[in-house]
């Protein structure tokens, strides 16, 4: 049986922060440090302040959020108590917001709340998913957390808040939303092959999720679709992305091409590097790392769902590929 459900409420319009808080008195505020200085966190506190309700804000959460920004958030709720949370930005707040709700209440530390998302990115829809990715820095590695209750029971879409990040956010959300939605069209349970490999690159040299999604998009698709050895069937549905986008031939195999060289050429205009090795890895770190990562993304839940099964030796050399930028 296949089934999907959502208990997150979705709010849009002027009047979506009111819907969403309104009857709040106590706010604990999950964000970043870049929403405080930048003075975006208003959108949140000035709303709050003319209701009267107090709050606290938490802004330590930096990019990939890690196991002890999760415990120190936890600590911080657990001392204020609040009666509603909201999160303010990108993917990576969100992911720490829903660790630090989720192990508050499984401490028994506060009751339940309300949890409101508020993105500040397009990228990870990480406001309505009950999916949260924290990082061991001192492992180097990537732990997706996987369960109902980390969803939102609110969600504020508000197009200008997605404005308001810098353009090389925006540009690695806009791809990460790209790379989401040609694996959803390919894979066979919906869920994304290349995050596999995105989640583990990383977490090992610290590049932006939707970055390391980026870079590995066009080898995956090449393996997916067999172009270098045999085609394959996920060929045939990237050759429908191809008749959709204008770009398709009478060749199934050039019609796949053509949608991985275009998306290649996204990436270079919008000043994404094209391969591994241009994001700024060294060789001497990168056969280092690889076998660790081959593992990591072997045993790495999105995998299970990959339209081709793939092999240790498979998935080495798409990170090889990816390496040095060879494509067929």
């Amino acid at each position: 049986m296949e089934k999907f459900s959502s208990i997150t409420t979705i709010y849009m319009g002027k009047d979506a922060l009111a819907d969403a808080v309104g009857g709040a008195r106590r706010v604990f505020i999950v964000s970043d440090p870049f929403m405080v200085s930048s003075g975006k966190i208003s959108y949140v506190t000035d709303y709050l302040k003319g209701t009267g309700a107090e709050y606290e804000i938490f802004s330590d959460v930096q990019a990939d959020p890690d196991i002890e920004t999760v415990a120190a958030g936890t600590a911080r709720i657990v001392e204020f108590k609040p009666d509603h949370v909201v999160v303010l930005g990108g993917g990576s707040p969100i992911d720490a917001a829903k660790a630090i709700v989720f192990f508050a209440h499984q401490q028994g530390a506060i009751p339940p709340c309300p949890f409101t998302a508020i993105p500040t990115t397009s990228g990870t829809g990480s406001e309505v998913s009950s999916f949260s990715v924290i990082t061991d820095h001192k492992k180097n590695v990537k732990y997706p957390m996987v369960d109902d209750s980390l969803l939102p029971t609110s969600a504020v879409l508000n197009a200008e808040l997605v404005m308001s990040v810098p353009p090389k956010v925006t540009a690695d959300a806009g791809l990460d939303v790209l790379t989401h939605a040609i694996e959803a069209f390919v894979s066979t349970d919906r869920t994304d092959f290349t995050d596999a490999m995105a989640h583990t690159l990383g977490a090992k040299f610290h590049i932006a999720h939707g970055r390391a999604n980026a870079i590995l998009l066009p080898y995956v698709m090449s393996f997916n679709a067999g172009c270098a050895t045999q085609l394959t069937e996920t060929a045939k549905r990237y050759a429908k992305i191809a008749y959709l986008c204008d770009i398709s031939t009478a060749s199934v195999r050039q019609s796949a091409l053509n949608v991985i060289r275009t998306i290649r050429s996204w990436t270079k205009k919008m000043d994404i590097p094209p391969t591994i090795k241009a994001a700024g890895v060294s060789t001497e770190d990168f056969q280092a790392e690889l076998p660790e990562m081959v593992e990591d993304a072997l045993a790495d839940a999105c995998l299970t769902s990959a339209p081709r099964r793939c092999t240790k030796e498979d998935i080495r050399q798409v990170f090889e590929n990816a390496y040095i930028g060879k494509l067929p």
